[in-house]
This record gives structure tokens, sequence and C-alpha cells, in this order.
């Protein structure tokens, strides 16, 4: 009912290793989060494997993981894990502990890292302040778990507002992943001074 997407923004700075990332994708339990929290797959959550949703201009049908936004697969990410050298990587997370849903939903995540090779820790927080907190530079999560609407349905609405590398480290932190490449940068000026008529393919490619 609404043009939003919900993700897992991995903490760029932090989480740099490209198998590590690839391995939270796989040990992700998406479908018993979602229903732990309240959520009815299919209904009020559609799993995605991009970031624009359905319905944006230019739209691509990608699936870089292969799990169709919503398959686990803690042996894979297991194995991407040992070959980074990395099992048993921590991944700090803000939970509620004032919202049985989120408390439900924290502790199906917990036990899917941990499955995938992981070690979760979730960090305890308030729905009053769970906000404030995400969007805090300092503090010691390399996750945050929230989502984007946007004001109309194409990629300028999308990725500027959070994929651009000059919001890294602005009050409010709209680049919550604290993303910054260049060539990313370079690549949404070039559509955003681009041909109008040319910008819905370009987003969808960028978004890919």
């Amino acid at each position: 009912t609404s043009p939003c997407t919900y993700l897992w923004y991995l903490d760029m700075r932090k989480i740099t290793d490209i198998n590590v990332r690839k391995a939270i994708g796989y040990a992700y339990p998406y479908v018993d989060v979602w229903k732990a929290g309240g959520e009815i797959v299919g209904l009020t959550r559609v799993p995605g494997t991009s970031i624009l949703p359905p319905g944006t201009a230019g739209r691509v049908e990608y699936d870089v993981l292969g799990i169709k936004g919503q398959n686990t697969d803690p042996e894979k990410a297991k194995e991407l894990l040992t070959q980074a050298n990395a099992m048993g990587y921590e991944l700090k997370f803000l939970y509620a502990t004032d919202d049985p849903l989120s408390v439900a939903a924290k502790d199906q995540i917990v036990k899917g890292l941990e499955a995938g090779g992981f070690k979760a820790t979730p960090i305890a927080s308030t729905s009053e302040k769970i906000r404030e907190e995400r969007t805090d530079y300092n503090s010691p999560i390399n996750i945050r778990s929230t989502g984007w609407c946007s004001d109309w349905p194409t990629g300028g609405s999308w990725f500027p507002a959070q994929w651009d590398g000059a919001l890294v480290g602005l009050e409010g932190m709209p680049n919550v992943a604290n993303f910054k490449e260049a060539d990313a940068d370079a690549k949404q000026k070039e559509i955003l001074d681009g041909s109008a008529d040319e910008a819905a393919a370009s987003w969808g490619e960028f978004d890919k």
C-alpha cells in the first residue's frame, strides 16, 4: 500500500568484505523474520531483489544472490565466511525492547545469523529512541534496519537521497549505509543532468 523498500543497510565503512556482505544476504532468515514481526508474506511484505519497488518507471528485475529475495541458505553463508576468514563475524543491530513484534523478529534474526556462521549482537533500544539511535554515526551498530518511501515513482526520488556520497556524515543520515563511491556519485549526477526521456531506464540499470 506504499511505495517503500525496507532494507538491512550494511554500514559500508565497517563491513568492507564483499563475501561477508553476500553471506549476510544468504544467512538472513527473511520469511521467519517477517512472520515473527507480524507481516503477511505476499500481502504486507513482498520479497524484493532490487532497490526500486514495483511500479517504479525503469525498474529492472535482477537477483544478485539468486534467492528470490526470501530464500535463506546458511551453508552458503558459512562457505563465504570461510573464504573471507571471517567465521563468527559480529553483526550489531538495534531492536525495540518495548515492541513484542520487534523482539520476536530479533529472536529470529539471531537464530538465522548464528546458523549462518555469524555472531549476532542485538542492541536494545525503544520504539521512542530507535529512530534517533539508528541515525547516530557514533553508534556501535554496523547494520541499520530502515526503509525508503519515494515522493515520486522514479529513481531520481530514490538514489540521490540515499546513495549520494556527499550526504555521508550529514545530520539525519539519509545515506544510512555510509555508501561513498566516486563512480556511483558521478553516474547519479550524469543521470540527473541528462535527458528526462532516458532517465527511467538509466535509473533501473543504476539500481542493478
